[in-house]
């Protein structure tokens, strides 16, 4: 199982965690695999995802939407791109005051003739709209006005504060703030092309935090690095 996913017993309900990228962290095989433990009773799900692969997102929601016991999905942080998608099968959607969901067009790389290229932009339009449909089906929204949404900023989406989420329905209620900043990884600025200050802010705090702890190197430490040769791994 993912190290994304986890189902922890709780007096009343199970309470699941998914945390990190959909399709590398969060899969939808272990997200049906927790459901099964869980029995049909109501269940909490704390969810914090910046995104990751459009299908991986729309078959760990439908998993999530035909469970039968009441589902609150609990937003910590954020929920961006796929990880929103997620979050659209909560029967009921939670959001701290100072939590995030983001909305876009599906986006991809793609390499190829132009023939090639033409398959892969009408795919991407094909998973839009089902990523749209969902949306304008949670919120009560025309496609119209979701679409809108999802194409703000050359690409970028729309991000939505607690409150603004409630107002366009996609999330429920507002709950007093926790504090995230132990949840939010060092992540690169240009992973999304217009995120709001204060994503900026927790980012830069997180990363000026690691730097802090890194230990230096020995100086056996950096001769048996610079012996094992090879490029970095590469990194999402």
């Amino acid at each position: 199982m993912a190290l994304g996913v986890s189902v922890k017993a709780a007096a009343t309900a199970p309470v699941m965690q998914l945390y990190g990228d959909v399709g590398i962290d969060v899969l939808a095989a272990d997200v049906a695999k927790s459901l099964e433990s869980a029995g049909g009773r109501d269940i909490t799900i704390n969810l914090f995802s910046y995104g990751g692969d459009a299908g991986e997102g729309l078959a760990i929601h439908d998993i999530l939407a035909r469970y039968q016991g009441q589902k609150t999905i609990i937003i910590d942080g954020v929920a961006a791109s796929a990880g929103s998608m997620v979050a659209m099968a909560g029967d009921r959607v939670v959001m701290p005051d100072n939590s995030l969901i983001m909305i876009h067009n599906c986006w991809s790389m793609a390499a190829g003739d132009a023939e090639s290229l033409r398959t892969s932009a009408n795919l991407l339009d094909t998973y839009s709209a089902s990523y749209r449909q969902t949306y304008a089906k949670k919120t009560g929204a025309d496609e119209t006005q979701v679409d809108e949404w999802m194409a703000a900023g050359s690409g970028a989406g729309t991000w939505f504060t607690a409150e603004a989420a409630v107002a366009a329905g996609l999330a429920d209620e507002v709950i007093a703030p926790v504090d995230v900043r132990a949840s939010v990884p060092p992540m690169p600025s240009d992973r999304f092309s217009n995120p709001p200050a204060a994503l900026l802010k927790s980012w830069a705090v997180i990363h000026s935090l690691t730097a802090e702890e890194k230990p230096e190197p020995s100086e056996n430490q950096m001769t048996s690095q610079s012996q094992a040769g090879g490029a970095p791994a590469a990194t999402i």
